[in-house]
């Protein structure tokens, strides 16, 4: 991944962190997504040796992070920030799975400034401070029990970051029914492949085929079974469904 992309420009911060442990430790999880921008709001101690014990190989972060006295401090100059929540919160915002929050923050951090907003260990963020950012994500964990460590919770969003960064551009096709990702480019050369037969009979390699006595192809069993999983990757509507093993016999 290129040095200068959409990565280099989120920031993550720490709002009152109380452990400096755990600054370190969110310090690690960010490197190894490459993601560099530290903030901390008013942590309660910092720096602090349990720090850079837990950054590990991580302490240019750590060294580099900027101390704010506030949020709108450690947010100037972004365009987009999303807080992190695991309460249920009855907020304005719509609230985004972590996924979906990863998506929208790189789509921003393309040509600005983003960041990604943690509260404290104990008490989270305070609606004031949710309605301050542009948007309300949650870690989709267990119901039960969604108690994250504040390192942790970096982590899941940092990897979620570097998934979205990593993704290819989408290639899209005209089918009819749904704009997808071209099977024939997004799966390999599992899609046979039609060529306009010899210059003026008008027909497919196919058709000429049938013309010669040649019968009809019938699929292995293999091939099937590679044109299910370009439907049931590719999200082919159930009509294409249907079709899809009808084009394999043609």
């Amino acid at each position: 991944m290129k040095a200068g992309g959409p990565l280099s420009r989120i920031r993550v911060v720490l709002l009152r962190p109380s452990h400096p442990g755990n600054i370190g430790a969110a310090a690690r999880a960010m490197k190894t997504m490459g993601i560099m921008q530290l903030r901390l709001v008013r942590p309660k101690r910092f720096p602090h040796a349990d720090a850079r014990v837990m950054a590990a190989g991580a302490l240019d972060v750590l060294e580099s992070a900027r101390a704010c006295a506030s949020l709108e401090e450690a947010l100037a100059g972004t365009t987009y920030s999303v807080a992190l929540s695991a309460r249920a919160r009855g907020l304005s915002h719509s609230v985004l799975d972590a996924r979906t929050a990863a998506r929208e923050l790189l789509r921003a951090a393309r040509k600005d400034e983003v960041a990604i907003v943690f509260g404290n260990e104990t008490i989270g963020l305070s609606n004031k401070e949710i309605m301050r950012c542009s948007a309300l994500a949650r870690i989709p964990a267990n119901p039960e029990y969604a108690s994250l460590n504040l390192a942790q919770a970096v982590q899941v969003i940092a990897y979620e970051l570097r998934i979205a960064a990593l993704a290819p551009p989408a290639v899209t096709a005209k089918t009819g029914y749904a704009t997808h990702a071209a099977p024939s480019q997004a799966h390999g050369s599992l899609a046979p492949t039609v060529r306009k037969g010899a210059a003026g009979d008008g027909g497919s390699q196919h058709s000429a085929g049938h013309a010669r006595g040649l019968g009809r192809w019938e699929p292995s069993p293999e091939i099937v079974d590679q044109f299910t999983k370009v439907s049931d990757n590719a999200g082919y509507q159930p009509l294409e469904d249907r079709c899809l093993p009808e084009f394999a016999k043609t």
